[in-house]
């Protein structure tokens, strides 16, 4: 912990465009999500990712689509259609999500600039944000 904190502080604002990893933030996620607060009917989330650095690896770069199966109290990250109907989705930019995840930016700004569009039942896209607990190293 001590030593992610500080690169929090010390490394990450110079690094973060290029270090943009996909997986390593859904699969982040999808491990911290207030999972008292999710629906109590299974809901899937599918996220439509863009905007990935070209210095990532093609194989990084694949992984433009990811879906999130919430069934409280658990949660699976599925990088495969994992067959549900899906109940509302997230396009999202890469850098803007990381963003949010680190608590540099909030969904309603992003969503004002386009960065990231929630599609869905309107009480799912009120929700989603409380969902959240944000990376351990947000600010």
């Amino acid at each position: 912990m001590r030593l992610g904190e500080w690169g929090r502080e010390w490394i990450y604002p110079e690094v973060m465009r290029r270090d943009l990893d996909p997986g390593l933030l859904m699969w982040d996620i999808h491990q911290r999500l207030h999972t008292e607060a999710l629906p109590a009917k299974r809901t899937v989330i599918q996220f439509d990712l863009r905007n990935f650095p070209q210095s990532l690896p093609r194989t990084s770069r694949a992984m433009k689509r990811w879906w999130l199966v919430l069934e409280k109290p658990d949660v699976q990250l599925c990088l495969t259609d994992p067959g549900f109907e899906v109940d509302m989705v997230v396009k999202a930019d890469l850098y803007a999500l990381t963003r949010i995840w680190m608590g540099e930016l909030n969904i309603k700004d992003a969503q004002r600039k386009g960065d990231i569009a929630l599609l869905g039942p309107p009480a799912l896209i009120r929700s989603f944000p409380a969902w959240l607990k944000l990376s351990v190293f947000a600010k």
